[in-house]
C-alpha cells in the first residue's frame, strides 16, 4: 500500500505544525485532531481544498464537507 501512495507524501514544515497546534487550541471545544489540524492548516496554505467528513470542520472555511 505504501509503493501505491508514496508519491502523494509530503513534507510538513515546521510553520505548518505550529499553526496546526495553535488552531486546534483555539478551536479546543470541538475537539479536533492534531492530524486533521495539519492537514486542514496545510490545505489553506497551498491553495488546496480541504476534504473531510468530520462534521466539527463543516462550517470552516476552504472545506469540502462529504457524508
Amino acid at each position: 500500500m505504501y509503493d501505491k501512495f508514496k508519491d502523494c507524501i509530503v513534507d510538513v514544515d515546521d510553520e505548518t505544525l505550529k499553526k496546526a497546534i495553535q488552531f486546534r487550541k483555539k478551536h479546543k471545544q470541538r475537539d479536533l485532531s492534531y492530524a486533521d489540524c495539519i492537514e486542514y492548516i496545510y490545505a489553506i496554505k497551498h491553495g488546496l481544498l480541504f476534504l473531510t467528513g468530520d462534521k466539527e470542520f463543516k462550517d470552516f472555511t476552504n472545506v469540502a464537507f462529504v457524508q
